[in-house]
């Protein structure tokens, strides 16, 4: 299986294109590609966010302390 990546400018354009080639089965994720370039790019901006926090050390009480507080609206 080849791999072919086209962007689309305006995608809704190919809609008929992108449907004829879904029926015959040339095209597998069409859809999901997208989905999982923004995906990725979410998780990128929470990793660098993540990796500009300092990290807290709690303990068990503090975190289940934090997670009561959560559920009940604190």
């Amino acid at each position: 299986m080849e791999t072919l990546v086209i962007k689309l400018n305006q995608p809704e354009k190919a809609k008929l294109l992108m449907e004829l080639l879904k029926s015959l089965d040339f095209i597998s994720n069409v859809e999901y590609f997208d989905k999982y370039v923004k995906a990725k790019e979410l998780l990128d901006e929470i990793n660098k966010l993540a990796s500009q926090t300092p990290l807290v050390e709690m303990t068990q009480e503090e975190i289940d302390e934090e997670i009561s507080s959560y559920r009940h609206g604190k």
